[in-house]
């Protein structure tokens, strides 16, 4: 599938830009009383931050696993250094007049974690 060419051939880099790009999104102020949608007492934004975490390990892993030595210590570190991203960004949004909240984080550890799971055997289509 040539749309996913990229990221084989560019994994720190894709990598990078998604690890900005989670910056830049949750450090650009919210107009005052948004929430967002409510799925059955999950608020929207914590299925957001699940999904970004857990798509900034994914991504970080494809790099990772090319390099020497990753299998000792490398997911563990990756889920950790997402997790205290995740936190330091939380702080962050403080001073730009958003609320940190300690269930954001939770739900960046819990999207951190869930992006170790291994694939779903089956047919892929394009290889990826």
């Amino acid at each position: 599938m040539a749309i996913l060419d990229p990221l084989r051939a560019q994994p720190l880099a894709v990598a990078l830009a998604w690890t900005a790009t989670v910056a830049l999104g949750l450090l650009v102020p919210l107009p005052a009383g948004w929430s967002g949608p409510d799925f059955g007492g999950i608020g929207f934004d914590k299925l957001i931050h699940f999904g970004i975490f857990a798509l900034l390990v994914w991504l970080w892993r494809g790099w990772g696993e090319r390099r020497r030595g990753w299998e000792r210590w490398g997911l563990a570190l990756l889920v950790v250094a997402a997790v205290v991203y995740g936190g330091a960004l939380e702080l962050l949004q403080g001073p730009v007049g958003r609320d940190p909240s300690w269930r954001d984080l939770a739900a960046d550890a819990v999207g951190a974690l869930a992006a170790l799971l291994p694939p779903v055997p089956g047919p892929r289509p394009g290889g990826f």
